[in-house]
């Protein structure tokens, strides 16, 4: 089992949708722009979540949108920050004093006051859009895994599988490494790096460019 830290590579990528529902005056969505946000992942083993991307509520023809609240793994919200817009789809249903009513009980008591008027929240969707970074926060044998996942986990005793660069360690500290690269003669080969919580980089601090790397195993 593992878990990881995935947010957005880049900033105003985050559209939280809250869908209000009412038995008698229809449907409302709430759209909220964040810049910044993220959500911690759990899978069954140390793979790093493959996410299959859709075009998004909206549709637009192109896939690079993941719901983050149903995505095919445990997940549980880390946060979002700096929200930088807010859009309200209205349900035809309403007229114009109504909206005001909800405007106004909203600014009062927030979740409670549209509850309090008879609304519910029935869903909450939080879409991703664009590259994602992926972190790798904790990884750890299980022993309910099958024999055929321990040994795949544990290539070597104490230590993980190889990640791709893409995949960022959560601890400062030194872990075996292959560059894109490989060294040749005069130059010797560096299997091992430090990452500094930026870029991985040799004793004297130069930086490398990194293919893959691994760690200790938390057992």
């Amino acid at each position: 089992m593992a878990q990881w830290r995935v947010s957005t590579k880049q900033s105003k990528c985050i559209e939280e949708r809250e869908i209000w529902t009412h038995p008698d005056k229809g449907v409302i969505e709430r759209r909220t722009g964040f810049r910044n946000g993220s959500y911690l992942v759990t899978t069954d083993d140390i793979e790093p979540p493959e996410f299959e991307l859709s075009e998004g509520p909206d549709g637009d023809g192109s896939a690079h949108s993941v719901d983050m609240n149903s995505c095919g793994y445990d997940t549980e919200l880390i946060g979002l920050s700096d929200g930088y817009y807010l859009n309200i789809k209205w349900s035809n249903d309403l007229s114009e004093i109504e909206k005001e009513e909800l405007e106004a009980a909203w600014e009062e008591d927030f979740y409670d006051g549209w509850e309090n008027l008879g609304w519910m929240l029935d869903d909450t969707e939080v879409w991703f859009l664009g590259d994602l970074d992926i972190e790798l926060i904790d990884a750890q044998h299980d022993d309910e895994l099958d024999d055929d996942s321990i040994e795949r986990i544990a290539i070597e005793e104490g230590l993980t599988e190889w990640f791709p660069a893409k995949i960022k360690p959560v601890r400062n500290g030194y872990y075996d490494i292959e560059e894109v690269v490989v060294r040749v003669w005069p130059y010797s080969p560096i299997h091992r790096a430090e990452w500094n919580g930026h870029a991985w980089v040799d004793e004297n601090q130069n930086k490398l460019e990194i293919k893959c790397w691994r760690g200790l195993l938390k057992i």
